[in-house]
């Protein structure tokens, strides 16, 4: 504990200075880091909303406490466990909704630090464009625009294939229950050249824009405007008829006042002089006779062009019939063509739409992978720096072993220089203090041989360390096949070892060592010959309670007279084979009772110690 909080001292939680963007749904990292890098693993860690004053993430004791968690926190926050001992307290958040946007603090108590970070949360989705209807008016189609899912409030905005814009109706838009904004909006475009439009939806504020075009046929101009010739026409026509029915009624008025004067003509002429020899009864009844015949002559054609009339306008009825029939037939013709573009439009952008959230999950997978990459790379940096930094003191040293020679140097000098001063004295006095100082000359000289010897062991050790700085360097190239080589060095030698050696029961030579202190439990083999603890396990029982089991993995290997250290949660570090970690396992105090039984493959029990 005593190193840690020299180390903390000189930490410090590093994070990001600018606001982290998220759209809604997403799962994003709220980074936060300790610089040098501490291990934290088993210290309590807290993540809060300082806006709201409630928990996001608590852990304690190496464990997530859940209960101290803000509900809407819960089951979408987590830690990078590995992480942990590299300092690095970075919070997955999962399916970001609008509620989590605010300020987040970053808290480590026992440290006495804390960082702040801010979280701004934004949404945003491609728009669909429908088919909404026909203006017959303009000769025109109507398009439709609707787009779901956006915060804050966007803009739409109409555009042509040259990219004008276009006069639409005012956008509606509307906000859902969950604080996010729908907006449509309408527009009428008119036959053009390349009949694409687009409909861009944009959000200023958070940079974000949306856009999705559509290319709609020349059959649907085509189909608007036969229907329109087929309207004119038959407006045309229906005039037409009523000016022939005016035209032949005139004709059949005029042509009966006509007859009408023609018989009264021919009845002057023919009967005008007779009538002076008949009496006057007679001239009373001629007239009357000639008037009866002239009205049932003019009663049979008026009769007869009635039924003319009528069969013409009979006529006129039909053709009117069988145009509104053509007319019906071509709008059903229309609407079917209308559907199959809608039913085309609506699987294109569900396509569209699929592809966009595969792209963008493959984006979010990506950037989980670049972050913990850029992670390793800090750790290696910090171990590079560390380096660097013993190199540099090695440095000083050096400067200063060189200045400690070059005073010994003037003192050597000075004595020298005493030396002569008093070999002008008494002679005697000369002969007693030469011997003295030629003593002091001689440990002079020796300690300067030793301040030497020194300087090169230091000049030496730094050779070496610039030797293992670019080892490290080289290290991560050469891990790979290291590793490999390795391995089936280790296996040769197993291999070789069991041939060499034939210990009938090699497990009858292990021993347990248990720690006073509650560290660590120890295996050793006095045998010559390597015992695999594949699948053998490890049971302790402390004071009598319920025990714990430990499993060893297929890699584990007890060498031949050799040991295996198996280290209680906190302690120790974990690096097989020789070095496991036991998080079930807890420290024992002194003056508890142990029993430590190791089984092997067969659950059969080879060996027991108890303390």
């Amino acid at each position: 504990m005593t190193a840690l909080k020299v180390i903390n001292g000189q930490s410090r939680l590093i994070g990001s200075t600018h606001p982290i963007v998220a759209r809604v749904g997403d799962d994003i990292i709220l980074p936060c880091h300790l610089e040098p890098a501490v291990n934290v693993f088993a210290d309590t860690l807290e993540w809060r909303r300082s806006d709201l004053d409630i928990f996001v993430h608590v852990r304690r004791s190496g464990q997530e406490f859940v209960k101290a968690k803000g509900p809407s926190y819960r089951g979408r926050t987590s830690l990078f466990i590995e992480e942990l001992k590299r300092g690095n307290i970075s919070l997955k958040l999962s399916q970001v909704t609008l509620s989590d946007k605010g300020t987040y603090k970053c808290h480590i108590p026992d440290m006495k630090k804390q960082f702040s970070v801010e979280l701004v949360v934004d949404a945003a989705a491609s728009p669909v464009i429908s088919l909404a209807g026909i203006d017959r008016e303009r000769g025109g189609v109507v398009l439709q625009c609707e787009s779901k899912g956006w915060y804050p409030k966007p803009e739409v905005f109409w555009l042509d294939g040259e990219g004008n814009l276009l006069s639409a109706e005012p956008t509606e838009t509307v906000r859902g229950p969950d604080g996010l904004y729908t907006v449509s909006s309408r527009v009428t475009v008119e036959k053009r050249h390349s009949n694409n439009f687009t409909c861009k939806v944009q959000q200023s504020n958070i940079n974000q824009i949306r856009e999705t075009n559509i290319i709609v046929p020349d059959d649907f101009f085509n189909v608007q405007s036969s229907s329109s010739s087929a309207i004119i026409g038959l407006a045309v026509s229906l005039a037409f008829c009523i000016i022939l029915i005016v035209a032949v009624f005139c004709f059949v008025w005029k042509w009966r006042q006509n007859m009408i004067k023609t018989k009264r003509s021919f009845w002057d002429e023919t009967e005008g002089g007779n009538n002076k020899n008949l009496s006057k009864s007679d001239t009373e009844m001629q007239p009357l006779n000639t008037a009866e015949t002239v009205g049932e002559t003019l009663t049979v054609e008026n009769k007869q062009a009635e039924c003319d009339l009528l069969m013409k306008m009979l006529q006129l009825h039909e053709e009117n019939q069988r145009t509104m029939i053509d007319l019906q037939t071509l709008k059903e013709n229309l609407e079917t063509k209308i559907k199959e573009l809608e039913g085309k439009q609506a699987d294109t952008d569900r396509k569209l739409q699929e592809e966009k959230q595969n792209r963008e999950r493959e984006v979010k997978d990506l950037k989980d992978q670049l972050y913990l990459k850029h992670k390793q790379v800090e750790h290696k940096q910090a171990e590079c720096d560390l380096l660097m930094k013993l190199l540099q003191l090695n440095e000083e040293n050096q400067r200063r072993e060189e200045r400690d020679l070059q005073t010994l140097k003037e003192n050597l000098e000075t004595k020298n220089k005493e030396l002569e001063t008093m070999k002008t004295g008494l002679f005697s006095s000369w002969v007693s203090m030469k011997a003295e100082k030629e003593k002091e000359v001689e440990t002079l000289k020796k300690e300067l041989q030793t301040k030497q010897e020194e300087f090169e062991t230091k000049t030496n050790e730094i050779k070496e360390i610039k030797a293992q700085l670019q080892q490290l360097r080289d290290e991560n190239q050469r891990k790979e096949t290291d590793l490999q080589r390795q391995t089936e060095e280790t296996n040769n030698k197993e291999r070789q070892d069991a041939s060499k050696h034939k210990d009938t029961n090699p497990a009858s030579k292990v021993f347990v060592e248990i720690d006073p202190n509650g560290k660590y439990l120890r295996l050793t083999t006095k045998s010559k010959e390597d015992l695999k603890l594949e699948g053998w396990k490890l049971r302790v029982t402390v004071n009598d309670q319920n025990p714990i089991t430990f499993t060893f993995k297929e890699s584990i290997t007890l060498r031949a007279e050799k040991s295996v250290n198996i280290w209680a949660n906190g302690w120790g570090a974990d690096s097989p084979p020789s070095d496991l970690r036991w998080k079930e396992l807890r420290r024992w105090a002194k003056g508890d009772k142990l029993l430590i039984e190791l089984i092997n493959c067969d659950e059969e029990i080879v060996k027991t110690t108890e303390v």
